[in-house]
């Protein structure tokens, strides 16, 4: 199991309760600065900003989470009726997982001069038992795998400008996030000017394909690989 990062820890407070929010409290796809970009049964992907000097509301998580870091800064954290935490700045580019075998419900604030920003993928389906399949996953020719359990795999992939991934395919399916802004292409196609980073897109199991930064900047790809 890999240890949680200083992001998890806060950002999704283990403060344990029922599984739906209480009465003062809100489900974490509707708190204002959690927004929903994509949903189907295997996950809910939401991109959460939070501005600087901002607070949430009191929001409630229930399902695990997988998430990367975009950008950060200094926070305190409140897990609802327990007295609030100072929290530093996180790493960029973090890539964490926090199970939920209960609900946890808290607020967070931000106390820097820049946004905290986050892409983080609800796990809609029923948690495995263990980690034990952890090392079942197939090799990844594609870039470096960054995190892996049972239930999902990360792979980074950098690519310079100009530069191509290896032919590659999902075993399940998968969304594509980037740590910063480019011009990507995929499968040999038109590229795409993606001018913020976050959630590009997400498929389904598919077959081979490839990736090609289009830009003039490196890029850092992200491929979340989700496994309900």
């Amino acid at each position: 199991m890999t240890s949680f990062p200083h992001a998890a820890l806060w950002l999704f407070a283990l403060g344990r309760g029922c599984s739906s929010p209480p009465p003062d409290a809100v489900s974490v796809e509707k708190e204002p600065f959690h927004r929903p970009v994509f949903t189907n049964s295997e996950v809910q992907v939401l991109d959460v900003v939070i501005p600087p000097k901002r607070s949430t509301l009191f929001h409630s998580h229930v399902h695990d989470l997988l998430g990367l870091t975009i950008a950060s800064a200094p926070s305190k954290n409140q897990v609802q009726g327990q007295e609030e935490s100072l929290e530093t700045a996180d790493p960029v580019g973090e890539v964490w997982y926090e199970p939920f075998p209960t609900a946890s419900t808290h607020r967070v604030e931000n106390l820097g001069t820049t946004p905290i920003h986050y892409v983080v993928f609800q796990l809609l389906g029923k948690a495995p038992d263990s980690d034990a399949n952890a090392s079942a996953w197939p090799t990844s020719a594609a870039g470096k795998v960054v995190f892996a359990n049972a239930r999902a795999r990360v792979v980074r992939i950098d690519l310079a400008p100009g530069e191509e991934s290896t032919d590659h395919e999902h075993p399940t399916g998968s969304g594509l996030l980037l740590l910063t802004g480019g011009r990507l292409v995929e499968d040999a196609g038109r590229a795409r000017q993606l001018p913020e980073p976050g959630f590009v897109r997400w498929r389904d199991s598919s077959p081979h394909h490839t990736l090609r930064n289009a830009g003039d900047t490196p890029v850092q790809v992200f491929e979340f690989e989700i496994r309900n």
